[in-house]
């Protein structure tokens, strides 16, 4: 009962921080790194529903790297802050259709949202056909790992293997320095992606989520 007991005593407390506030901003949140049923059963008895589910997926850097030769005509180009907007172009153009797009106004909105002290700017990846871009990749890392933050691909290059060829240079480059493996997460309504990285060597170890309700 100590879950329970825990669940019922935050919300009270919840609704003290609460109560000058207005209505539609009396959201109560839970943010797990490690959901399992048991927890997702106690939340739901609760009144909280789940808006956010993505599995993290990790490569050991002793299985040897798989062949992903990029599209024909394409090159790879590590970050440069005179990169942004092509950056900021193939990432808007890959995950505009995709449901919760947070919809930044410009490339530096973009680029602060996510560069911090963790950043690896040659971990990460532009992909393009002359000026074009095509696709990208950022990479991070919390030593001694190596983290795939974003991949994406602009839709008329999907399904020519080019994510695969970025993660795979990725990867190259986190193992020559010395990362013990590589990490990623993907949200569970993007199956393709989750087979992608499966047929890559990666392996689901967890699972991380986010639950909502209103405090009334």
């Amino acid at each position: 009962g100590l879950g329970a007991y825990l669940m019922r005593w935050s919300q009270v407390q919840a609704g003290s921080l609460l109560a000058g506030a207005g209505v539609d901003q009396r959201v109560l949140q839970i943010r797990t790194e490690s959901l399992t049923e048991t927890a997702s059963r106690l939340y739901g008895a609760h009144g909280f529903k789940q808006v956010m589910e993505e599995l993290v997926m990790r490569r050991d850097p002793d299985m040897p790297l798989p062949d992903r030769a990029l599209p024909p005509d394409v090159t790879v180009t590590s970050w440069q802050p005179d990169l942004a907007d092509q950056f900021f172009q193939a990432y808007d153009s890959a995950f505009r259709e995709r449901p919760g797009f947070p919809g930044y106004r410009s490339a530096t909105e973009w680029v602060d949202s996510w560069t911090d002290d963790h950043f690896r700017p040659e971990w990460s990846l532009l992909a393009r056909t002359g000026d074009v871009p095509l696709g990208f990749l950022t990479g991070t890392s919390n030593p001694p790992h190596g983290y795939v933050m974003q991949v994406g691909v602009i839709p008329t290059m999907r399904r020519r293997g080019l994510a695969s060829g970025l993660i795979v240079e990725a990867m190259r480059r986190m193992q020559a320095a010395g990362a013990a493996s590589v990490w990623l997460t993907v949200h569970i309504n993007n199956p393709g992606a989750i087979q992608a990285y499966s047929q890559l060597g990666f392996t689901t170890i967890g699972r991380r989520a986010r639950y909502e309700r209103m405090k009334v």
